[in-house]
């Protein structure tokens, strides 16, 4: 074998440590919110936001809450990073506007919630439009 020539194994490598860096490092981005351009200023809130660990992806898929769309909003809530929706919510809550922190995303539309939920998955690697799809139909393997 020519020393030029790299190996499955040694691509493979260089494939999966590029992956482990990209997963290890959170990735930022910006969400415009459009109901709350009904506000004074007409414009739409915008926040920024950064990706989920897998920790936090766990904690969010094993959100317990009576609200439906609890999960979701955890998502969003843990998500925010400019402003820090836990910070806002703390802030109301001791300004006595709210009960509990997270009561700070009612706020927000329903169809909001879903679509920033989704967007956050999509970012954090949870869900894709890319999909895993089969190349080798496995004809070598069949038996005459």
């Amino acid at each position: 074998m020519e020393k030029d020539k790299k190996t499955t194994l040694e691509i493979f490598k260089a494939k999966a440590s590029a992956a482990l860096k990209r997963k290890k490092s959170f990735v930022t981005f910006t969400m415009s919110f459009p109901s709350f351009a009904q506000d004074e200023d007409g414009e739409p809130l915008k926040i920024k936001f950064r990706t989920l660990s897998d920790a936090e992806i766990n904690d969010c898929v094993g959100y317990e809450s009576d609200d439906p769309n609890g999960a979701d909003k955890y998502a969003i809530y843990l998500s925010a990073v400019e402003p820090s929706l836990k910070d806002l919510g703390q802030e109301m809550k001791e300004a006595g506007e709210i009960v509990m922190p997270m009561e700070i995303m009612d706020m927000f539309e329903r169809h909001e919630i879903t679509e920033a939920a989704m967007l956050i998955m999509e970012k954090s690697g949870v869900i894709s439009k890319n999909k895993v799809t089969i190349v080798d139909k496995g004809i070598e393997n069949l038996k005459n």
